[in-house]
């Protein structure tokens, strides 16, 4: 009986030791066009430390109010756009949301995998297994005045 409770115990600490990345910071910063009638937008600003390297993890969705957005990932530590990151490096990932509906933006309608309450949710797969985290925190920036 007791092997099997410390069995259990280890199991569970090593699924929590798992890291996959970590959540450094998150803003959001809304911006509008110097001109009237002109377009209106939030940028989405993620900083994450990855737990493993690009071979195991892959950040592949951005998910804000519900829906798919385009994103950028940029490797601040090799100072590389794409995908490509070893373990510990620090990524920046970007996105933007149009708040005027126009033929032209980019957020990809599409249903969410599930419900969920947050604002910002990053789909990622970790060994071909797809998974979500929800971002928390998220630091509202000034907003942005275009002349």
């Amino acid at each position: 009986m007791r092997f099997l409770i410390l069995l259990i115990l280890i199991a569970g600490f090593l699924v929590i030791c798992r890291k996959d990345f970590t959540i450094a910071e998150a803003t959001k910063q809304e911006w509008t066009g110097g001109r009237q009638k002109s377009a209106r937008g939030v940028n989405y600003r993620i900083t994450i430390i990855a737990g493993m390297s690009d071979r195991k993890l892959k950040l592949k969705e951005l998910w804000v109010n519900g829906k798919l957005t385009i994103f950028r990932l940029n490797n601040l530590t090799s100072n590389e756009p794409g995908n490509s990151f070893n373990k510990n490096d620090t990524l920046i990932l970007t996105g933007t949301v149009m708040l005027d509906e126009s033929p032209g933006d980019d957020n990809i309608m599409e249903n969410p995998p599930f419900l969920f309450n947050e604002e910002i949710v990053i789909g990622y797969s970790l060994k071909n297994k797809m998974l979500y985290k929800p971002v928390i925190e998220i630091k509202i920036l000034k907003p942005l005045y275009h002349k």
